[in-house]
Parts: structure tokens; sequence; C-alpha cells
């Protein structure tokens, strides 16, 4: 196997200036292989990037998840009654190994890059394409940008549940078919409502459709959610999935999208490469047959779960990751001899990290001080306690929120 002349420069790098080896390692990644190495060294960036994430939002709560489970507490009891287990017992095995809470957003954000990275790369082995040099970097930087990793990494379940159906999907779609479908089901461990992804994956197996069709049955699902979603949740009460995803996400305050401009802008960007990509998936004459029928039957499936606001925004990220695995491998020879392709994705590149990275993301960014990571070696980042994580409570509501943020700091 070929090693990248970039590869021992990164590991050097990574460990003196971690944004430096961060560029370098995406340059190692090699147009053919696995690129296992990279990728783990990418991973091991953003583990240490998120090492002091405050526990802030869902973060706190799945803190106090975290800190419910005691010696008293029944291993069995702890674990019934939660259809996302393995978050639960993942609690479970960081207590009984005695590692501090602050280690699993950080592991749980590593693993959600590693598995978008390698959706990417199934993508390449699925078009049957070799990415190198600037448009392979303007691929991965591109599809990282689509991935809002401090928002899935204080939020733990959902976003690794995205990363692994993802990889489940274009995993399975590049060949390696047990593989791809285990990482399906361990997904719904995950987060249970990856068995919407699971289900639409084993309907397209029955249900063939063609690329005209995807956008009148968005549509035609869109203006029939408000009946037909909660008819259909209501046929699966046997396993309490109706109440589950009823209350979760359709009755809860989830359901409703703000109507201020300020979140309406940033749902604007977050969905601007999705239409931008999906677009170019329409007009692609390249076929594979297998994966372009699930995502024919998927895109229109997830406009069903417009009736909940929070449910079809997070559908949304699952097609937007899967189309980018899909469209950019096959667009890579035209990358830059068509340059509006080109600019679009260098401009949303930028436009996501000002955005989606920095703006949306700007409390937990200053609270914990997280730019520090992009230049502090991970020798010192990592000589990190669990008495500097608690100095972190002192300052959180009962509401998850950064008690200063409410006094007007840093907001």
């Amino acid at each position: 196997m070929k090693i990248s002349k970039y590869l021992p420069l990164s590991i050097v790098a990574t460990f003196f200036v971690p944004i430096v080896g961060f560029f370098l390692s995406v340059a190692a990644i090699s147009k053919k292989g696995m690129n296992r190495a990279p990728f783990i060294l990418i991973s091991f960036f953003y583990f240490c990037f998120l090492i002091k994430i405050p526990p802030y939002g869902d973060s706190y709560r799945r803190f106090l998840d975290y800190q419910s489970f005691t010696s008293a507490t029944h291993v069995l009891d702890f674990l019934s009654g939660h259809p996302d287990i393995f978050f639960y017992l993942t609690i479970v095995i960081f207590k009984t190994l005695y590692i501090p809470y602050f280690i699993m957003p950080a592991a749980y954000g590593a693993l959600m890059i590693y598995f978008v990275l390698a959706s990417l790369r199934n993508g390449t082995i699925i078009a049957d394409v070799e990415m190198s040099g600037k448009k392979k970097i303007i691929a991965y930087l591109l599809i990282l940008s689509a991935f809002d990793i401090i928002n899935f990494a204080l939020g733990l379940r959902f976003g690794l549940s995205i990363a692994m159906a993802v990889y489940g999907i274009t995993t399975y779609y590049s060949g390696a078919k047990k593989k791809g479908l285990a990482a399906m089901i361990v997904a719904i461990t995950v987060h249970f409502s990856m068995a919407f992804v699971l289900m639409c994956f084993f309907a397209s197996k029955f249900i063939k459709l063609n690329k005209k069709s995807v956008i009148p049955l968005s549509i035609l699902t869109f203006l029939i959610s408000s009946t037909a979603l909660p008819f259909i949740l209501n046929q699966f009460s046997f396993l309490s999935v109706a109440q589950y995803a009823l209350s979760g996400y359709v009755e809860s305050g989830w359901a409703d999208a703000s109507t201020n401009l300020n979140t309406l802008g940033v749902f604007l960007v977050r969905n601007l490469l999705q239409f931008g990509v999906l677009i170019l998936f329409l007009m692609d004459r390249k076929k594979y047959p297998q994966i372009d029928n699930f995502l024919c039957l998927f895109i229109p499936a997830t406009f069903l779960m417009s009736l909940s606001f929070s449910a079809v925004q997070r559908y949304l990220v699952v097609c937007n990751i899967i189309l980018l695995s899909r469209t950019l491998p096959s667009y890579y020879d035209v990358m830059f001899k068509k340059k509006f392709i080109l600019l679009f994705f260098a401009g949303y590149i930028i436009l996501a990290g000002l955005v989606l990275d920095i703006y949306v993301q700007r409390i937990a960014i200053i609270w914990g001080q997280l730019w520090k990571g992009y230049y502090t070696s991970p020798v010192t980042l990592l000589y990190y306690t669990d008495q500097d994580f608690k100095n972190y409570l002192k300052d959180v509501g009962s509401d998850g929120n950064w008690t200063k943020n409410t006094q007007g700091v840093g907001g």
C-alpha cells in the first residue's frame, strides 16, 4: 500500500499545530484505498477540538443522564425503557471504567467525523472514481462543512446516529452489504429515529422510482404530512413507537418552526447546499441504480415528516450527506471545468463556516474557548481533568443554558 508523502508530516503537525495537521491529513487522503490512517488523524483533530466543549443544551441533559447512573443502580433497570440503548450502554461502560463525562462528546464527535469521511470514500467506490489534488480537498472539506459537528457533539446521540446510518447506506451500496446493514441497525440503537431510514432502505428494494418522480412526490408528501404522518405512526402502537415519536417531535415544542428572521436565515443557509446538490443529482446523467433508487424514495419520504419542523430538518441532514456522498464523486471530473459548481461549493464552505459553525455555535465556542483547539498541542488540550469540567457546571442553568449569556455575555 502506497503511503502519501503528507501522512508523516500530518502526524507531526497534528501534535504541534493541529489545524496545519488537519489540512495535511486531508491532503494525505489517497485516491485509492480505505484511507483509514488520514481519517483517524482528522477524527483525532476533532476529538481534541471538542475535548473542552461545555455542557451546553442537550449535552447538559446527557450529563444528568450520566450522573443518574450510580453504583446502586441496577444495569438492566437503567437500560430498560430506552430505545436509544447505545448511549445508555455507553454511560454504563464509562461509569464502570471511571471515564469522565467530558470524554463522551469528544469521542462521539470523533466517531461522527470518521463515518462521514468514510461515507464520501464509499461514494468514490460506488462511482468508481479516484479523487486527488485540489478537487479531492474541496470535496472532503465540503462534506465536513455540511456536518455541523459542534451542534451534533452537544447532542451526542442524533449526530452519531446520522453518521452511522449514512455510513451504513453508502457501505451497503459500495458492496460491503453485511457491514452496511449492521451499521444501519446499530444506528437505530444510537437514536431510534434512524428506524425510518432502515424502513426506507427496505422499501426501496420493492418500490422502483426515477429522478423525475422526486419533486412531484416530495410536494405530495409535504401536502399530506399533517394527516398521513399521525396515521402511519399509530399503526406501530404495539411497539410504543407512535407515542415516542408523537410526543417527541409532533406534539412538543420542537414541532413548530420559529418565524424570526434569525432562525429563517439559518434555515436557508443550512439547506442551501442540499438544494444545490439535489439539483445536481437530478441533472446527473450518470446512473448508479441502487443508491439512486433509494434516494428517489427517501427524499419524498423525508417530506412526509414536514408536520414536525425538527424531524424534517434532521432527516434532511441524512439526505444531504448521502446526496453529497453520491453526487460529489460523480461530478469530480467537471468540478473545475464548470466554474459555477466550483464557486458554489467553495462559497458554501465559507458561508457554512461563518454562519453554522461560528455564528450559530458562538455560545459554545466562547464559553469553551474552542478556538484554542486550532493551535494548542493535543498534549496540552488533553491535560484536562474532571474538576476542570465541573467548573463549567457553576455557570449552567437548569435548562442547560449558559447563565452568563442571559446576562448578555457572549451572546
